[in-house]
């Protein structure tokens, strides 16, 4: 499944750029996210805990840039993880363009992903879209805010927190039927 999204930070796109190379510093503004050591290939070994309405998954797994293209200021990022506890299973890619803006940067991102195991059946409804509308927007106030700190402590200080779940569960399932029934008229 194919999500995109795109929103706009008030900092000019040279700085968003060099953000986007610090993988912790992305996962740290990732809700959910965690890196937990870099391999010896420059990949990340770290986990993604993703709650959707009664279901939790905790993905352990790793993450790789496998593009940054400074020209062009686009990237890709692979990665792929399992939950242990849950049996869910899952892969991705994440594409980012960062261009200029009246505001400052826009960032426009593609994510593919590919779910198996009970958090699947998620996948098939608007509450993918839903959360990973939520996550872009907490992504981008986490941004703004460590690019916007007086002081690299109080950007420290900055995190995405965590996405409530059963409040997404329950709007997306409200907005499929909504969806479903509009349908029909």
């Amino acid at each position: 499944m194919k999500i995109d999204q795109s929103f706009e930070v008030s900092q000019p796109v040279q700085r968003v750029w060099e953000f986007f190379q610090d993988m912790p510093q992305v996962a740290h503004c990732m809700p959910g996210a965690r890196l937990n050591e870099q391999l010896p290939d420059g990949s990340y070994q770290g986990g993604l805990r993703i709650k959707v309405g009664p279901i939790t998954a905790e993905f352990e797994g790793q993450a790789k840039v496998v593009q940054a293209d400074a020209a062009t200021r686009t990237g890709r990022i692979e990665g792929r993880g399992t939950d242990p506890r849950g049996g869910s299973r899952g892969s991705g890619t994440l594409e980012y363009v960062l261009s200029p803006s009246a505001v400052g940067t826009r960032v426009d991102v593609v994510v593919d992903y590919q779910l198996q195991g009970r958090i699947a059946q998620f996948g098939r409804t608007g509450v993918m879209r839903d959360i990973a509308a939520a996550l872009t927007r907490r992504f981008a106030e986490c941004l703004e805010g460590k690019l916007g700190a007086a002081s690299q402590a109080e950007a420290e200080q900055i995190d995405a927190g965590e996405i409530k779940g059963i409040r997404l569960f329950l709007s997306g399932i409200t907005r499929s039927l909504r969806r479903l029934f509009s349908h029909g008229k």
